[in-house]
């Protein structure tokens, strides 16, 4: 099985899209409210030409099966990332993150230090920045994971 991410386009909207709306995704989000697809396509154009924001598609065999996104600002990379509702619970999450490392150190971006936020009941997301040896810390309503490159 070949595993890789690869970078997104405009021709991902509508798949990303879908992600984005799902229920459970909405639900660990900071923003909660559903999207609209008008403006998640003008967020996405946007975005895509932005060089401090990359976004991948992580796939398995050429089938897209999540997407991780990283906001890079003063050298520290916040991480975003969602799977198909599909695809859960199975141990894909850390590996896309794993990639999304590789890929990190084998670029030119100038990240130091990584960040993911999570809402205290999104246990599934804990567990995976903890199984990537990231620092956890409480913030507010949240924990705060960081992992030094």
């Amino acid at each position: 099985m070949k595993k890789y991410l690869e970078k997104a386009v405009e021709s991902d909207c509508k798949i990303l899209f879908r992600w984005s709306n799902e229920k459970l995704v909405r639900e660990n989000s900071y923003s909660s409210k559903a999207i609209i697809f008008e403006e998640h396509m003008e967020w996405l154009k946007r975005r895509l030409v932005s060089n401090s924001c990359y976004i991948y598609i992580y796939c398995i065999d050429e089938n897209p099966v999540g997407q991780v996104r990283l906001d890079v600002e003063n050298e520290i990379g916040t991480i975003s990332y969602s799977l198909d509702k599909d695809y859960r619970g199975q141990g894909l999450a850390i590996e896309m993150l794993e990639l999304l490392e590789k890929k990190i150190y084998k670029s030119n971006m100038k990240v130091k230090t990584l960040v993911g936020y999570v809402k205290r009941e999104n246990v599934a997301s804990q567990k995976i920045f903890q199984r990537l040896q990231y620092e956890s810390k409480i913030e507010n309503d949240s924990f705060r994971f960081l992992k030094y490159l």
